[in-house]
């Protein structure tokens, strides 16, 4: 699963010193505020710059793609991206970050949650912070082609995450959720989490989206079973569930 984002690069804007989108102002909107006597109060300018994260013309690895964002309760950002050793979907993958602890201005230097290991295939980051307790959680899936799959998308996706307590600093162990959605009953064998990011509702309930297919080696497009699905937690992480099901809310993955 892809996002609508160059395969090149990364590119992170930062709006009046925050993460936020630029949106130009129209011909018929309202005038500033008025301040004491009926004057118009100045309205501070627009701020906006961009800065380059991952680029494949200067960083080593032949592709940067499929990102995650999140911003933290204490405002450190932390982006994430699959570094791909080789432009496929299903090559190899590590999963990178780089965090910023003034507001984007600057940004660590890129750390790596997860290095592919014998072709291994990490894939989707997905972030969901937890407001509470400042935990963060990193949900990512291992992707695998089958032996007789000669295209490069994969046919199996087993969903994993490690959060961390120390703002990205440091990450806990993997935990596989393999098995988690065995319930449903649509063969699905990819489990995607996201794309985008998390969030915790006001009862403190932790939710992502996971999107899930058929493998695809032999399957014809119409009868994959595209669907979504939820993952949810009420115990700030320690345990996850998962929630209801939508066959055919995917058109691909």
């Amino acid at each position: 699963m892809s996002l609508p984002i160059s395969r090149r690069t990364l590119n992170l804007g930062l709006a009046a010193g925050a993460a936020a989108a630029a949106v130009p102002v129209s011909a018929g909107a309202a005038p500033p505020p008025r301040g004491r006597g009926g004057k118009h109060r100045q309205a501070a300018a627009p701020f906006f710059s961009e800065t380059t994260l991952w680029d494949n013309t200067v960083d080593p690895l032949a592709s940067y793609f499929v990102y995650g964002f999140v911003a933290l309760p204490n405002d450190t950002l932390i982006a994430s991206t699959e570094g791909r050793h080789e432009v496929c979907d299903a090559g190899p993958h590590d999963l990178l970050i780089r965090r910023s602890l003034d507001r984007g201005q600057t940004w660590t230097p890129t750390q790596a949650v997860e290095t592919s290991v014998d072709g291994q295939s990490w894939a989707n980051p997905t972030f969901v912070a937890d407001n509470t307790t400042g935990e963060v959680f990193l949900f990512y899936n291992l992707c695998a082609r089958l032996p007789e799959n000669t295209s490069c998308s994969s046919d199996t996706g087993i969903l994993h995450y490690r959060s961390s307590t120390d703002s990205g600093v440091t990450w806990s162990e993997r935990h596989s959720l393999d098995g988690l959605f065995d319930s449903f009953p649509f063969n699905w064998e990819m489990h995607g989490p996201g794309p985008g990011h998390g969030i915790q509702l006001h009862s403190g309930r932790l939710l992502l989206t996971v999107s899930h297919r058929t493998i695809i080696t032999g399957v014809p497009a119409a009868d994959r079973n595209y669907g979504a699905s939820t993952v949810y937690s009420d115990d700030h992480g320690h345990t996850w569930k998962v929630g209801g099901e939508v066959r055919g809310a995917v058109q691909r993955l």
